[in-house]
């Protein structure tokens, strides 16, 4: 059974959230200029307790979305959406991010994601957390996870064309307004 509500609850909600991490972080990464404590080692970065609160935040929420009940499937089911929120929201971040845009998605561009392989132009992550999710979809026989995957791309496809637009309203906000400092 497809539930389009989990997919469009992630799907907004990682847009809006991408957009909030480039308010913060402008033409910076992984809260590199933000006072927030690194806490944990996680693939070569340090995590933050920004990142550590961002990841609870949207956990909680999407198993409130999800309506999540205490069985594996269930469980399973409400983490392969936190983990499209992850993959989403950091893809996100270099669309609409005029100071990046998807012409500096590159190894050499990306400090923080430069310690791992890269396939095709992709960091590995991005295809770890797609293959998580068509494996969890698969063991547990929940077909909108894999559907979700698919409409995700296409989502994305529709963000990246339009990025453009949003670069031009960044742009023209900070230039033209006072900026809280």
């Amino acid at each position: 059974m497809l539930h389009p509500e989990n997919l469009c609850f992630v799907l907004l909600s990682s847009f809006v959230y991408s957009l909030i991490e480039i308010e913060l972080e402008a033409n910076e990464g992984w809260m590199k200029k933000i006072p927030t404590a690194k806490v944990v080692d996680f693939g070569g970065k340090r995590l933050t307790l920004y990142h550590i609160y961002m990841i609870l935040m949207i956990t909680i929420s999407v198993c409130f979305q999800n309506r999540m009940s205490l069985t594996i499937s269930s469980f399973l089911h409400s983490a392969s959406y936190v983990f499209l929120f992850l993959l989403l929201e950091d893809i996100l971040w270099f669309v609409f991010n005029p100071y990046y845009t998807m012409k500096k998605y590159k190894k050499d561009c990306i400090w923080w994601h430069a310690n791992q392989p890269w396939v095709f132009g992709i960091p590995q992550h991005n295809y770890v957390i797609v293959g998580i999710n068509l494996s969890i979809s698969y063991l547990t026989g929940i077909t909108d996870i894999a559907f979700s995957v698919f409409y995700s791309l296409i989502f994305l496809g529709i963000c990246i064309h339009f990025a453009p637009f949003y670069h031009a309203f960044y742009k023209n906000a900070h230039n033209k307004h006072d900026l809280v400092t």
